[in-house]
């Protein structure tokens, strides 16, 4: 309202709505025409959930009722929306028919204009350490470092990978904040083990690919709901 107020006035609202923040904007700005990111609609019985035998849920039954609170805001926001869209098939087709019709499934895509070779790139990791095109460089990226995105299974490559490829350097992009006390455990027990090989070394979260995301789906959302 205070945006608003300011004469502050939208075309288009795109908005990632799982967590509900955009649920009232349309009350807000009734003209602007609303475009959601459908990652996912949640299915206690499909593979969101228990889907790694390593970390076993304890509770299944109330999993399945969590998750059916987390659809409200599909349910809520697809009433006010004018378009929809999921960047794959598999996410797209989690949603009931009659949200499907709404969802156009295009691929976030790459921006083949920044994202080109560089023949004098160069990553300083530390005072000690600069990673060019003629280096090995073996990458991990992820939001998060934890188990729900495959990093144990990663750090468990290590060892043979690294034996394999002597001269390669290792290098990880995330965070860990947002792990769990236990997941955070098994990640700081991983770093101990990256920290004792010298070749490998930890980045801070990259941001800037996040931006030119957000910038890519505005556009896509700009053709969907014309």
């Amino acid at each position: 309202m205070a945006l608003k107020k300011k004469g502050f006035s939208p075309d288009i609202i795109l908005a990632h709505h799982g967590w509900g923040e955009s649920l009232f904007l349309k009350d807000v700005w009734p003209e602007a025409r609303m475009g959601l990111y459908c990652e996912f609609f949640h299915h206690a019985d499909d593979n969101q959930i228990g889907f790694d035998p390593e970390f076993p849920r304890k509770n299944n039954a109330k999993d399945a009722l969590r998750l059916r609170v987390r659809n409200l805001n599909n349910h809520l926001h697809f009433r006010i929306a004018e378009a929809g869209i999921s960047p794959t098939h598999f996410q797209a087709d989690t949603f009931p028919a009659v949200f499907r019709d709404q969802i156009t499934v295009m691929h976030d895509g790459v921006d083949t204009g920044l994202l080109v070779k560089n023949a004098d790139a160069v990553l300083k990791v530390s005072d000690n350490l600069s990673l060019t095109r003629n280096d090995e460089v073996i990458t991990f990226i992820n939001r998060n470092l934890e188990p729900y995105r495959g990093y144990h299974q990663s750090m468990r490559t290590l060892p043979k990978l690294l034996k394999l490829r002597p001269d390669a350097h290792v290098v990880l992009s995330g965070k860990t904040k947002s792990v769990t006390a236990k997941k955070r455990q098994k990640a700081k027990r991983g770093r101990r083990f990256i920290l004792m090989r010298s070749k490998t070394k930890y980045l801070n979260k990259i941001g800037r690919v996040c931006i030119l995301w957000d910038v890519f789906l505005m556009k896509v959302f700009w053709r969907c709901c014309r």
